[in-house]
């Protein structure tokens, strides 16, 4: 199983300032390394925007001994931008473009909230283009069910699911936010295994709000620091022979320390409990 850390919290606050942007870019490979991960996922307008050359980004990467592997991205960008990002990883040498569904605005509760199902269609036709065309290139989509957007829970999931190619719409999972969902993250992934092609590892602290929070204010810790069987869940993967990424990552500002901090007390994490 590869490692890998998505450090676009270090670039949060940068957006606009291309030089600031490159600089702490590199600032975050170069701590990322440091605690242990070597491979890397970014958001891809911290990114796309900001790297005429795509193979910037991964020429800085191998600098300090780590691989771009990813970009993330939100659904309402729309096709055009997100087969502009296929075409940014291909020139990058990276693999894997992930997106979500947009995040809903303050205050929808995930327990009693209608279905949009028109939405749902809406998006996994989108995710069929995509992934069409990303597969024309050699990259890998993958969809990734979110808390607090239309596809989040077992019955939505089941729903995209169907109306998706299973060949070129693949799974990216995420343990947390499929626990904020109310859906059990290992039964989620024996379910699709077969699909799976990239994940997310999150822990929830489990005094987290039941209500679509603002954007960042999940109530995300480092790994081992909450309520989600991480261990259990990366030794499904482990018993079911994944050698593929698992990407950690806590957005902020879900706990009182920096992002640097946080990224090295999950990578202990798994190297203390999970022999990874």
């Amino acid at each position: 199983m590869k490692i890998a850390y998505t450090g676009w919290m270090w670039l949060r606050e940068l957006s606009g300032n291309r030089d600031a942007i490159r600089r702490t870019f590199e600032q975050s490979i170069r701590e990322l390394t440091r605690v242990g991960y070597q491979y890397i996922e970014n958001m891809a307008s911290f990114i796309v925007p900001y790297f005429e050359d795509a193979q910037e980004v991964s020429q800085i990467c191998k600098k300090y001994g780590a691989e771009f592997v990813a970009l993330y991205s939100n659904l309402d960008e729309g096709y055009e931008k997100l087969a502009s990002y296929v075409d940014f990883l291909c020139a990058a040498g990276a693999g894997y473009l992930i997106s979500m569904s947009p995040n809903w605005e303050l205050g929808r509760d995930m327990g009693s909230r209608p279905v949009d199902w028109d939405a749902i269609r809406a998006q996994a036709e989108l995710c069929n283009r995509v992934g069409a065309y990303a597969a024309s290139r050699g990259i890998t989509f993958c969809y990734n069910p979110h808390a607090y957007t239309d596809v989040a829970t077992e019955e939505e999931v089941d729903f995209f699911a169907k109306l998706t190619d299973p060949d070129t719409v693949k799974f990216c999972f995420d343990c947390g936010h499929s626990t904020l969902a109310g859906v059990e993250p290992i039964g989620q992934l024996r379910r699709y295994f077969d699909r799976v092609a990239y994940l997310h590892i999150k822990d929830v602290d489990p005094t987290v709000e039941k209500t679509a929070p603002m954007f960042g204010r999940l109530s995300f810790v480092p790994l081992g620091f909450g309520t989600v069987n991480v261990k259990g869940y990366l030794k499904e993967l482990q018993s079911r022979g994944y050698e593929g990424i698992a990407c950690v990552g806590m957005p902020p500002p879900c706990a009182e320390i920096n992002d640097y901090e946080s990224a090295a007390i999950s990578r202990l994490y798994l190297k203390l409990n999970c022999h990874l």
